[in-house]
């Protein structure tokens, strides 16, 4: 009995088992590690998108501090109002329109806030913008285009 433990085809079979629950293991943590996979949403936080889209301004345009914290509370409060739609289950059901019409406002405020030579360097980069998209809402088709 003792003559098979340490026999050399009995010591490869056991290191293999353990080789492959050692694979086994990486690649199912590799899978959790990943965070939400396609289909699933991360959390919305209105702080974060609101960061995130002063600074890109802030960025583009050369704006002032004072600038920046104005744009950073036009996006908070338009993010909470989002969340509450989304929350309420309306943010789904918007009709194109409303989209329309809140993407208006929103341009007014930023335009009311910004210089002209920063709304010109804004209105580039927002072109910009669309054209890494594909051209933006209504393209044809509704197709996303082809990832590179």
């Amino acid at each position: 009995m003792l003559n098979d433990l340490f026999n050399p085809l009995n010591i490869y079979n056991v290191m293999k088992k353990i080789l492959l629950a050692l694979v086994a293991m990486t690649l199912t943590l590799g899978v959790y590690a990943q965070g939400p996979q396609r289909g699933e949403r991360r959390e919305f936080k209105p702080e974060e998108m609101a960061t995130r889209q002063a600074q890109r301004i802030k960025e583009a345009c050369n704006v002032s501090d004072k600038q920046y914290e104005q744009l950073y509370n036009l996006f908070i409060e338009q993010g909470k109002a989002m969340q509450k739609q989304m929350q309420a289950g309306e943010g789904q059901r918007m009709s194109r329109e409303e989209m329309q019409k809140q993407f208006a406002e929103r341009e007014k405020a930023i335009k009311a806030i910004l210089t002209e030579e920063q709304w010109t360097a804004y209105e580039k980069m927002q072109q910009e913008q669309r054209q890494r998209r594909g051209g933006g809402p209504g393209r044809q088709g509704g197709q996303r285009p082809p990832r590179q």
